[in-house]
């Protein structure tokens, strides 16, 4: 394995080969990968998650831990859409608001006069 690493640029991994060790290739969301290998390895207590390689860092197994807690793609991509779009409601709601105060004195007014 460490020759493949070598021959295919990725010598960061070599740090990670040492012992008896399984590797688990993903295309995609890493996170969810992160996620389902932890929740396969809870039962055996025995394997240990030593570390990944991510692009081409290598991550602890403490930012293992890390990044199966963080919420999935979709979820994370949804929340930086709710985030920009908040603000936008808040402009037009902002922008509204004259407009409500004046239609609202316009009616106060013709109540008023209306009783009068």
């Amino acid at each position: 394995m460490k020759i493949a690493a070598k021959d295919a640029g990725v010598e960061a991994l070599s740090i990670l080969l040492e012992g008896p060790t399984a590797v688990a290739f993903v295309r995609g969301d890493q996170g969810a990968a992160a996620k389902a290998v932890l929740e396969a390895f809870r039962p055996h207590r025995m394997i240990k998650v030593t570390g990944a390689v991510i692009g081409d860092q290598v991550v602890n197994a403490d930012g293992v831990t890390r990044l199966a807690q963080l919420p999935g793609r979709d979820v994370l991509l949804s929340q930086v859409a709710g985030a920009i779009a908040a603000p936008m409601a808040n402009v037009a709601g902002l922008f509204d608001a004259p407009l409500r105060e004046v239609a609202g004195l316009v009616q106060a007014l013709a109540d008023k006069q209306g009783a009068a």
